[in-house]
C-alpha cells in the first residue's frame, strides 16, 4: 500500500542553492527515487527556467507549483500582471501539474480570479501567523469554502500552532484535518520539522533526518494516514543544511555544483525512506 504514496521533495532549496536549471532537478528527483516534486515560483529567473528548461520528469506521479506573493502588482489590470499569469498558467500545463499552492496571505481576489479564468486548480497552505491569525483552523476553513477549493496540510506548521496551544501535535493535525474534510480535501501534505537548540529554533523547514521534533510529526504522520493512504507526501525539509542560499546572479562551479548534487540527492532519497518505513509500521 505504502508504494502507491507518491513522495518527493519541493525543489525550492534546489533553485535556491544549487541553481535554476531543471535538468540538475530532474537527475535529483529521479537518482533519489521521488516519486513527486512541488517546484517554488517566487522570482522571474525561477519562472524563465519552468517556461524553457526540462520538464519535469514523467518518473513523477504527482507534480505540483508553490506559488510566490502577488504583492508586488498594485492591480492585475496592465499588461505585466496578465503576463504573469499567463505565464504561471504556461508552466502549469507544460508540466501537466496537478495543483498550485498559495498561501493564505497571498489569496489576492484578482491574481485568483484570473487563475480559475485560464483553468488553474489551486489549494490553501495551513501557514501558521500567530502575529495576525488568532484562529488558523477557521482562517483555512473560510478560504476554502469562500473560492471552494482544497487545502494542502502542512505537519510543520500544524505543529507551531500546537506548540503556541500547548495542544500536542496529532490532535492539532486531526483537527486541521477533520476541517478541511468538511468543506472539500486535503490535495497533499507538506512534511518536515524543526530544529530547536537551547531553547531557541535554528531552523523551521528541516528534514526529518535531523529534526527534534521528528517523533511528533511522524506520530501526526501516521494517525493521518490510517484514513488517507494515497495523498500525496511533499518534502519540505531542507536536504543542503549548513549551505547559504545563492546569491543573485551567482553560479557555481562545476565541482562544486555536482557535490551539492550528490550532497541533495544523498539527503533526499534518506528522507524518502525514513517517510515509507513509517508507511509500512
Amino acid at each position: 500500500m505504502e508504494q502507491d504514496i507518491a513522495i518527493g521533495p519541493s525543489t525550492g532549496w534546489l533553485f535556491a542553492k544549487i541553481g535554476n536549471d531543471l535538468e540538475d532537478h530532474c537527475r535529483v528527483l529521479d537518482d533519489a527515487n521521488a516519486t513527486a516534486a512541488e517546484m517554488v515560483c517566487h522570482d522571474q529567473a525561477r519562472m524563465d527556467a519552468m517556461l524553457s528548461g526540462a520538464i519535469l520528469s514523467d518518473n513523477l506521479a504527482y507534480r505540483a507549483l508553490h506559488l510566490g506573493s502577488f504583492d508586488e502588482f498594485e492591480s492585475f489590470s496592465g499588461p505585466q500582471q496578465q503576463s504573469h499569469i499567463q505565464n504561471l498558467s504556461d508552466v502549469y500545463a507544460r508540466h501537466d501539474l496537478y495543483t498550485t499552492v498559495i498561501h493564505p496571505e497571498d489569496m489576492q481576489p484578482d491574481a485568483i480570479c484570473m487563475l480559475q479564468q485560464e483553468g488553474v486548480p489551486f489549494a490553501v497552505e495551513n501557514v501558521y501567523r500567530p502575529q495576525s491569525v488568532k484562529n488558523p483552523i477557521q482562517q483555512i476553513v473560510e478560504i476554502m469554502r469562500t473560492y471552494g477549493i482544497p487545502a494542502v496540510l502542512d505537519l510543520q506548521h500544524a505543529a507551531e500552532i500546537a506548540s503556541n496551544s500547548r495542544f500536542d501535535v496529532p490532535k492539532v493535525v486531526r483537527a486541521l484535518s477533520n476541517a478541511m474534510f468538511s468543506v472539500t480535501h486535503i490535495q497533499h501534505l507538506h512534511l518536515s520539522g524543526e530544529v530547536v537548540k537551547n531553547a531557541q529554533k535554528v531552523a523551521k523547514h528541516a528534514q526529518l533526518q535531523v529534526a527534534t521534533n521528528r517523533s511528533q510529526i511522524l506520530d501526526a504522520l501516521h494517525d493521518l494516514l490510517v484514513d488517507m493512504r494515497d495523498v500525496p507526501i511533499i518534502l519540505e525539509g531542507d536536504p543542503l543544511p549548513g549551505i547559504e542560499n545563492l546569491r543573485d546572479g551567482e553560479v557555481l562551479n562545476q565541482h562544486e555544483r555536482r557535490q551539492r548534487i550528490a550532497r541533495a540527492t544523498d539527503n533526499i532519497a534518506e528522507e524518502i525512506a525514513i517517510v515509507r518505513k513509517e508507511l509500512r509500521s
